[in-house]
């Protein structure tokens, strides 16, 4: 009986030592809802053969466990599949091997050797093509018209053409009467901006992670078709500590999907709280405001805003319109509102 001890003692401390474990992850972004592989990889370094190996995981919530043995110096590569729900850092640290000895006396467990950090992203969604047309025309045709690249009030002086000048500003009297081109400079430069808001209220997560993780896809679906090249942008989010991104197109965009990475849905505060906090506003700004229930409260708001001289267009997740009569009122006011539902093609 000893002997038998010392004999499964042995073998499960050579075995243990023995065997490593790797993830090997061949993507190099994530994102929610699809379906990546990846590869479990076991190498035996050992001239020995292991008669027992249990490999234990958590996938999409269910453990799994699966056993096997290795033959001597063999390395195994075990096909795997994940689909991340939710947006987040994962680690696979609650990946481990069961060893076994010899004698299948003992039991020990090994982590493994290497320990990957995986971030996912909120899935992208595109517009739907019967939708694309029609928010085209309504949207960018609201957005341009406020948000004017210069102000031309005042003509302080002349100067000579520099390349990438607009052809706007051409000062066509001065340029005819010494064959160069002169631009105008002028005094008032006021560039307007679109200043995004994007609901970030605790009550979001409270409904459930699912449906926060929707909400979430969706607001970057629509900030992903609404941030252009040509317009300089402020994304607000409405979280319990307030984050701006600043924008000159979708170069940033990558910013927005690292934040909200790491940032869920928390915040005590309500939007318009947010919004009014603002010191800093020009007449040229245009908002566009995303919240996650289009209500009675959130419409009293946006009309408020109207009235103060703001110019908004509104994104919204979920209608809760008690009178029917609300939506025209809104476009009565040339205020335009958008469905995410019905824009975002999700499937």
């Amino acid at each position: 009986m000893i002997l038998c001890l010392v004999i499964g003692l042995i073998s499960l401390i050579f075995f243990y030592f023995g065997l490593n474990m790797e993830l090997e992850f061949n993507q190099v972004n994530y994102n929610t809802s699809y379906k990546y592989e990846f590869y479990l990889k076991l190498k035996n370094s050992l001239y020995f053969f292991i008669p027992y190996v249990g490999v234990s995981y958590i996938s999409r919530d269910k453990l799994i466990h699966k056993v096997l043995h290795m033959n001597f110096s063999e390395t195994k590569k075990i096909k795997n599949k994940i689909v991340f729900q939710y947006r987040g850092v994962y680690d696979f640290s609650k990946f481990r091997l069961e060893v076994k000895d010899i004698m299948f006396i003992f039991t020990k467990y090994k982590r493994l050797k290497n320990n990957p950090i995986i971030r996912v992203y909120p899935r992208v969604w595109s517009i739907k093509e019967q939708e694309i047309n029609k928010l085209n025309y309504i949207f960018r045709k609201s957005v341009n018209k406020y948000l004017i690249e210069n102000d031309y009030l005042n003509v302080k002086d002349i100067r000579k053409y520099n390349y990438n000048d607009s052809y706007k500003k051409i000062h066509w009297k001065a340029t005819s009467k010494t064959g160069q081109l002169y631009v105008k400079n002028y005094e008032n430069f006021d560039k307007g901006k679109m200043k995004i808001f994007v609901d970030m209220n605790e009550e979001i997560l409270n409904k459930g992670k699912d449906i926060e993780e929707s909400y979430i896809e969706y607001v970057v679906s629509i900030l992903n078709y609404i941030m252009d090249d040509h317009i300089e942008f402020e994304v607000h989010f409405a979280n319990d500590i307030e984050k701006i991104i600043f924008s000159n197109g979708k170069a940033s965009f990558d910013d927005i999907m690292e934040y909200l990475v790491d940032n869920s849905c928390v915040a005590r505060q309500k939007l318009f709280d947010s919004i009014a906090a603002i010191k800093s506003l020009s007449k040229k700004d245009f908002f566009c405001i995303i919240v996650f229930e289009m209500n009675e409260s959130v419409i009293d708001k946006i009309i408020q805003l109207k009235r103060n001289g703001t110019e908004c267009s509104v994104f919204y997740f979920k209608e809760n319109f008690e009178k029917k009569s609300d939506g025209k009122y809104l476009d009565a006011l040339k205020i335009k509102c958008f469905s995410m539902s019905k824009l975002v093609r999700n499937g």
